[in-house]
């Protein structure tokens, strides 16, 4: 072959091979076509089968066409009910398994341990292409921005899968309560059961429905495509809903949110307020019940109901006092005083019966408090109170003051002695001496305290009762000292109050009130407010006979 044949041939060969692939081109697009015509050829078949349908539907039913557009065709659709948490998760894992083109999701909390098993899903649904619209929060949460993490702990991970893929996943705020999910249009559930919340394990009972009729289903997603979240209007009905609430809410019938709870609890709190500028209410002044104060020397006589007022003790006289014969052959017995020089005494007490004290002399942590006895044609009991107060000194710093109540006392049969904490001598309110010292008070607030078995005045000549500064600086000036006497309702009297202000500073024994028999039936008491260095001092004034020595309260063994 010539080279100028060579030539020809090879510059033919390229225009032989593009011919060739056009014609490869123009197979592959008549194939195409022919696939499209048969495709369009049985959609024609299908459409017409349709339309072969509807005409023998109309020929049988034609009342149909009335109402075709909001009922359901004449397919039976299986709706069934949905019982209790392990069946509508089983429905969840249904329609994550089976959905093919869009799976819509709507419950208010998307807690991270439910909701788990939707997010695992995402990436082969999302490589399926499939759309995954999830629809979540409570009203109240977004409205005040309070999206817990305990309830809503999915949603980090759901947002970061939004970013990735927004195409094919959608968040969608409602702030609702709907519990619902629509698989393609195949079927539906909804119910009471939050879905993305709790998962199977729960006992609790739930029921929902299984929906397949497609204009239902229809319905549920345009519910979810035109629903829209306006916050504003969430917190205006918030405030409304606060405002509307009657404060009489029965909440144990009809559980409230927290939110609305607060509005009530302001508005409550703002109609106090209100309630007090408009009325002030004036409350009676305390009631205190009434008490006589004796001034210093004055004395009054105690009287029983039963007694008539002409008939007053007052005029009578009393008996003459007992004279004791001190050269005879005495029992000596001791109490102690802690003042002074005279810190503790020994009273030596003339009698010729043997005095008989079972209980009192017993240290004070072995001796029975006596009951009260109930008055039984008697005076009763008769209550003597010491009350004081610690004082104050320029810094306003409290001065620790602590006084003792005791008494001297002395019998119709010549018996003599004392009652006081000092020397454990509480004494006995049934039996002799029928005086009882209640326990120590060291500050005055609860107060110290003599009972007088007013039922044995007849057993009685006299009482002083009297008080000491046994610890601090002796200023009564400070220790405002009040002796009350309480009487019994037997007694037509009010109470007897002593005040001690009369004080004289650096002194520390103060006689405070005189109780003396008066016809074996009452007692003339009478204050004698006088101060004194001692025990001792005290007695020689009022003219006892009693002997004094030195004691303490504490560590000190004490025996008759």
């Amino acid at each position: 072959m010539s080279n100028e044949n060579k030539d020809n041939s090879q510059k033919q060969k390229p225009k032989l091979i593009l011919q060739n692939q056009r014609l490869r081109e123009l197979q592959q697009q008549l194939d195409k076509l022919s696939e499209s015509h048969g495709s369009l050829l049985e959609q024609n078949q299908r459409i017409e089968q349709k339309l072969e349908d509807l005409k023998s539907l109309l020929e049988n039913r034609p009342d149909i066409i009335t109402s075709q557009v909001d009922e359901p065709s004449d397919k039976q659709y299986e709706d069934r009910l949905v019982f209790n948490r392990g069946q509508s998760r089983k429905v969840l894992s249904d329609a994550l398994e089976n959905v093919q083109e869009r799976l819509i999701l709507v419950c208010p909390w998307l807690t991270s341990w439910a909701t788990a098993v939707v997010i695992e899903k995402c990436e082969e649904l999302i490589k399926r292409r499939v759309r995954i619209d999830i629809g979540w929060g409570k009203l109240e949460d977004l409205a005040r921005d309070q999206i817990d993490t305990f309830w809503y702990g999915a949603l980090p991970k759901l947002r970061q899968l939004q970013n990735e893929h927004p195409e094919f996943l959608y968040l969608k705020e409602l702030g609702t309560h709907e519990k619902f999910l629509v698989c393609d249009n195949n079927f539906a559930m909804l119910g009471s059961h939050n879905f993305l919340t709790s998962k199977e394990s729960s006992p609790e009972f739930e029921v929902g429905i299984l929906i397949e009729d497609t204009n239902t289903i229809q319905k549920l997603i345009n519910r979810f495509d035109e629903s829209t979240f306006d916050k504003s209007a969430a917190l205006d009905y918030l405030s409304r809903e606060g405002d509307t609430y009657d404060l009489e809410y029965d909440l144990e019938e009809q559980p409230i949110e927290i939110e609305v709870l607060k509005k009530i609890i302001e508005k409550a709190e703002k109609r106090v307020a209100e309630n007090k500028q408009k009325t002030v209410v004036k409350l009676p002044p305390p009631q205190t019940p009434p008490v006589t104060t004796l001034r210093n020397e004055e004395s009054i006589v105690l009287r029983t109901k039963s007694e008539k007022s002409d008939d007053s003790p007052t005029n009578k006289s009393t008996p003459p006092p007992l004279k004791l014969n001190l050269n005879r052959r005495t029992r000596k017995r001791t109490i102690q005083s802690e003042v002074g020089n005279d810190l503790g005494a020994t009273s030596t007490a003339s009698s010729d019966k043997k005095p008989d004290f079972p209980v009192y002399n017993k240290p004070k942590e072995e001796a029975v408090k006596p009951p009260i006895i109930t008055p039984s044609g008697g005076l009763g009991e008769i209550i003597v109170q010491l009350n004081w107060s610690q004082g104050t000194r320029p810094d306003g710093s409290k001065t620790a003051i602590d006084l003792d109540l005791g008494c001297l006392y002395e019998l119709k049969d010549g018996q003599k002695d004392g009652i006081q904490a000092l020397g454990k001598l509480f004494g006995n309110f049934s039996t002799t001496p029928y005086i009882h010292l209640g326990e120590d008070d060291r500050k005055g607030d609860k107060g110290e305290i003599l009972q007088i078995n007013g039922d044995k005045v007849a057993e009685f000549k006299r009482i002083l009762v009297y008080a000491w500064i046994y610890q601090g600086i002796a200023k009564w000036s400070e220790a405002n000292g009040v002796v009350k006497i309480k009487l019994p309702e037997v007694i037509d009297q009010e109470d007897i109050e002593v005040k001690l202000d009369n004080s004289i500073d650096g002194i520390e024994v103060c006689a405070i009130a005189l109780f003396e028999n008066v016809d074996d039936k009452t007692f003339k008491v009478s204050k004698n407010e006088k101060y004194f260095r001692g025990q001792s001092e005290m007695d020689k004034d009022f003219k006892w006979g009693l002997d004094w020595v030195d004691g303490s309260k504490e560590g000190e063994k004490w025996r008759c």
